[in-house]
């Protein structure tokens, strides 16, 4: 077993896209069983990333995950039980709430 922390960039280029930039509805395949850690933008483009505790040995599942402003409307992730994961922001004055759809 190979238990590391790893980085998952959300792909805002093939996201279902909201009003935002970086909200959206990305799939992403991770090992079975990683737990999501951090959510946060990185990188000097300032990209969205997820940060995962996960086994290297385990095999690869896709989780669904949303990310929404705040103030924005949820109304199409409600039908699959949205689990909060964590919030980040970005140059102070924006935050986004980052969700597994289950």
């Amino acid at each position: 077993m190979s238990t590391q922390v790893w980085k998952f960039p959300l792909d805002v280029a093939s996201a279902a896209q909201s009003y935002s930039p970086w909200a959206g509805t990305f799939e992403i395949p991770m090992p079975k069983g990683a737990k999501v850690i951090h959510a946060g933008m990185t990188g000097a483009q300032a990209s969205p990333c997820i940060w995962a505790v996960c086994d290297s040995d385990r095999d690869e599942v896709i989780r669904t995950f949303a990310v929404k402003m705040t103030g924005e409307n949820m109304e199409d992730i409600l039908d699959g039980s949205p689990k909060y994961v964590a919030s980040f922001s970005y140059a102070g004055n924006m935050v986004w709430h980052l969700f597994e759809v289950m």
